[in-house]
């Protein structure tokens, strides 16, 4: 087995979110691609395995034992450096307001908001040793969902558009919360 890519990871590039069955994790509907990422932090969500430890008096430690740990999932802070309103409709509960076809605003949701979930695909450029993008590493989040972020506004600066996703295991499919491989070219939602 050889590795081809060994360069460097550079920059989000963009992302594109899926809406998916609820109970299956199947895609439905049509791909929206996020053009203008901000920042997308990834951080494991870790079960730590339990540590057995045998003592005896007058000998010490006689046995140790540890469990393995656990992927639980994977918690993702995502910024958007523009507000997308139908990204947060593939993302957020809560509703896209309208006025005729233009979507101008958005709805929190109540207190029974509806469930959405989807998956998340987020692009980093790979940049080979020559300086050059030679690829893409796509990371796949099959079964998502998420909550607004916080807003701080100021003068002078941009205010991202942020939320945060919980990228868990499907029961049904067994598969893990995430994999990533190498691509050549963005998808054809990208445009």
């Amino acid at each position: 087995m050889i590795q081809t890519k060994s360069g460097f990871l550079y920059g989000v590039r963009g992302a594109e979110v899926l809406s998916v069955d609820l109970d299956n994790g199947t895609p439905i509907g049509e791909p929206h691609w996020i053009d203008t990422p901000h920042t997308v932090g990834i951080k494991m969500l870790i079960e730590t395995g339990e540590k057995f430890v045998t003592k005896i008096q007058d000998i010490g430690v006689t046995d140790y034992e540890e469990e393995d740990d656990v992927l639980l999932g994977v918690d993702l802070d995502f910024a958007n450096a523009k507000l997308d309103l139908l990204a947060q409709d593939a993302m957020l509960p809560g509703s896209v307001r309208t006025q005729g076809e233009e979507a101008v605003g958005w709805n929190a949701p109540g207190l029974q908001p509806a469930k959405k979930r989807f998956q998340l695909k987020v692009y980093v450029q790979n940049i080979a040793p020559s300086g050059q993008r030679d690829a893409y590493l796509c990371y796949i989040f099959p079964f998502c969902r998420a909550v607004p972020g916080d807003s701080t506004h100021q003068g002078g600066a941009f205010s991202p558009s942020t939320m945060a996703i919980k990228a868990r295991i499907l029961p049904s499919s067994g598969d893990g919360p995430y994999y990533n491989e190498f691509v050549e070219s963005l998808p054809a939602s990208a445009g």
